[in-house]
């Protein structure tokens, strides 16, 4: 892909404000954050999907996120923040819901069965 170069004009307190979102978001100029808001728009035009695959039996994971966290994530990952691709974040976000819910599952039924085995020990 080349970049091309192109020239535009502000007014000088939009210029000002933009100024102060590039020091304060840690872009590194203004090209930059141009750059953000032009792909920001592009990618609000049509919904994103994430596929996160699974190891068995090649099972996956459609994950539907909205434009503006895409946008977010990508945004992130662009400038460093966020390490690895966003599908990997994601997927880690995935796998620790599921986890977390699993152990609540077997919490929930622990509970269950401690409830049966006092009720089998009644005696009348």
């Amino acid at each position: 892909m080349i970049n091309e170069r192109i020239t535009i004009r502000l007014p000088e307190e939009i210029i000002q404000k933009m100024d102060e979102i590039i020091k304060t978001r840690g872009y590194t100029n203004r090209s930059e954050y141009i750059r953000k808001l032009v792909m920001k728009d592009a990618l609000e035009q049509e919904p994103q999907t994430q596929e996160v695959e699974s190891d068995k039996t090649s099972r996956k994971i459609t994950i539907e996120i909205s434009s503006e966290l895409y946008t977010f994530l990508f945004d992130r990952q662009s400038r460093g923040i966020l390490h690895g691709s966003i599908e990997d974040y994601l997927s880690n976000i995935v796998e620790k819901a599921v986890r977390r819910a699993l152990c609540e599952m077997e919490e929930e039924f622990r509970k269950e069965r401690d409830i049966l085995n006092r009720q089998d020990k009644v005696v009348i």
